[in-house]
């Protein structure tokens, strides 16, 4: 846009020295002296030579608006909007939270672990490793850009780990990106996991 706009200006600069070449042109062209019409002639040739190449080369220098990908999407190049910068900054956070949390964080004297096993739009189902034991508190968070979702349930012993009871959604997530966090705590545990999952 704005290279067109110089492009404009530069042509209509250089069309008024044109025309006042042509009018000089014309009024000495009456006159019998060939060398200062000659002058007058190569000055205007040299115009239009400098107008055409400038031309040439502010065209040649303009930014496509839109982008073709190998796989056929076509990107428009323009700058992202107050909102798309929003949605960005959204999912930079829910990312660098679930990096922090996705490593499981136990007590040194009792190093255990959650698992989760599955997580959906209904609920999560999780154990927890290196105890084994009942009552202990298990908490599911489904974070989603500002909406947050908690779940509880009750730990209790199951073969050789606790088993966290079934950990219902109060309402059913929305369709997209979740940050699910499963945590355990008791007198005797604490452990965290994060996990992504995409809930269709």
């Amino acid at each position: 846009m704005i290279l067109s706009l110089q492009f404009i200006m530069l042509w209509l600069i250089l069309h008024d020295d044109m025309i006042i070449l042509l009018v000089m042109l014309k009024r000495y062209s009456s006159t019998k002296n060939p060398k200062r019409k000659k002058i007058i002639l190569v000055i205007a040739i040299l115009l239009v030579i400098v107008l055409v190449v400038t031309g040439t080369y502010l065209w040649t220098q303009r930014k496509p608006s839109t982008l073709t990908t190998s796989d056929g999407e076509v990107v428009e190049l323009t700058p992202a909007t107050s909102e798309e910068k929003a949605e960005s900054d959204q999912r930079k956070q829910d990312i660098v939270a679930s990096q922090e949390a996705t490593q499981s964080q136990a007590s040194p004297n009792n190093p255990s672990q959650v698992t989760i096993v599955s997580a959906n739009k209904t609920g999560v189902s999780a154990y927890v490793n290196g105890v084994f034991e009942d009552d202990g508190t298990c908490t599911a968070t489904a974070v989603q850009g500002a909406s947050r979702i908690i779940a509880t349930s009750t730990g209790f012993q199951n073969v050789s780990y606790t088993q966290c009871a079934p950990l219902q959604w109060p309402q059913p997530l929305s369709n997209g990106t979740w940050v699910i966090t499963v945590a355990y705590s008791s007198p005797t545990a604490n452990a965290t996991l994060s996990q992504n999952i995409e809930v269709n």
